[in-house]
């Protein structure tokens, strides 16, 4: 019997990285790097997760709860305003097989958009913290397997996201306006 891979709708399915030592990540997350998922060990890290909350608002598509909510948001052709106020990991529950999400022309730079007026509406002391960090940003939450044997997990999206996230971090430190997004067919929030 073959198992089929599991599948995430809206965020791509996480991937083992067989490669990677496990202790090396485990006992190293905010000496080394910086995990950010909400399962990290350094408060940065959690802070940084997709799926914390944090209300801000996009001057093009509202307010959402997270940062989750926005790429769900924005995942859903911007039909799906349900997703709007979730956090903690509730946004992929809210897009299941029924409502898939929409192929969205320019998605990631979209999603850098977001993620520009997110952080830029961080508290100073958190804002401060992102951009005074020196470790590198990695994305991944350890998963232990029956026998206890432990792999490391990353989303597929993390390729693309973190670098993403890394230049929106450069850009608002150096005080730098977002840059100007191509929204394609997207509804705009009614002003």
């Amino acid at each position: 019997m073959t198992m089929k891979p599991k599948r995430t709708v809206g965020m791509s399915t996480m991937k083992s990285d067989q490669q990677t030592p496990i202790n090396s990540y485990e006992a190293e997350d905010g000496k080394t790097h910086i995990n950010i998922k909400n399962t990290g060990k350094t408060t940065l890290g959690r802070t940084l997760a997709l799926e914390t909350k944090h209300i801000f608002r996009h001057p093009v598509f509202g307010e959402f709860k997270s940062l989750e909510a926005y790429w769900f948001y924005i995942k859903s052709g911007c039909q799906n305003t349900e997703v709007r106020n979730v956090s903690g990991g509730a946004g992929r529950h809210l897009v299941t097989e029924d409502n898939s999400p929409v192929t969205v022309t320019n998605f990631q730079n979209i999603i850098a958009d977001g993620i520009y007026y997110w952080l830029s509406q961080f508290h100073r002391d958190d804002l401060s913290e992102v951009l005074h960090n020196t470790l590198p940003l990695d994305m991944y939450y350890i998963h232990y397997g029956k026998s206890g044997a432990a792999t490391v997990h990353r989303p597929q999206f993390h390729r693309w996201y973190l670098p993403r996230l890394k230049t929106t971090i450069k850009l608002i430190g150096n005080g730098e306006a977002c840059p100007i997004v191509n929204y394609g067919d997207l509804p705009r929030l009614a002003k």
